[in-house]
């Protein structure tokens, strides 16, 4: 990140940086604003971070935190689902980790809609409303014409993941708001 920034301050370029709810610690109960203090636990958040402060370097630059990301193109959590299922096979959710869910077509077009406007900051971006992955993996499988009985709950302690999750990464996208852009859809 650190040359894409100084070429920037070379030709006086805006930059748009893609970030995470990672920053955030997840021991929070209430959702988490632009404002809030960060504390990433992981080597993941902490370079996203770090990226981050980078990028306010910049006096014109975009910051989009953005979390459980979901959509057509790349391999995501919703889509392995899906595959799983329609195989046959269950699919383990963690029941514990709730969040905003983002389709990223939802995203694109509001990243395109935040930047074509030139109103530079530090957004929060996702979808509307809170889901656990559960959730999120039960609806999606519905939503396909699966059964979503096939997704199966279970501690995100109990999963086996080598690199810790958030339980808790709400965002609340006030900063959206303020600047008179529609959030995007539930």
């Amino acid at each position: 990140m650190r040359h894409v920034v100084e070429a920037a301050q070379e030709i006086n370029a805006a930059v748009a940086y893609i970030s995470t709810d990672a920053i955030f610690d997840g021991r929070k109960q209430t959702p988490y604003t632009e404002s809030d203090l960060t504390h990433p636990p992981t080597v993941y958040g902490r370079t996203k971070l770090l990226a981050e402060q980078m990028v306010r370097d910049l006096p014109a630059h975009w910051i989009f935190r953005v979390s459980v990301l979901f959509g057509p193109g790349k391999t995501n959590f919703v889509e392995k689902c899906l595959r799983k299922i329609a195989a046959g096979e269950e699919y383990v959710a963690a029941s514990n980790q709730v969040g905003t869910a983002t389709y990223t077509l939802d995203a694109a077009r509001k990243i395109a809609e935040v930047l074509e406007s030139r109103h530079y900051g530090l957004f929060h971006l996702s979808n509307v409303g809170v889901c656990s992955r559960l959730e999120l993996a039960r609806r999606a499988a519905a939503l396909a014409g699966l059964d979503p009985e096939k997704v199966i709950g279970k501690p995100a302690e109990q999963m086996g993941r080598l690199a810790p999750r958030l339980n808790y990464s709400v965002m609340e996208m006030e900063a959206l708001k303020q600047a008179g852009f529609a959030l995007p859809r539930n």
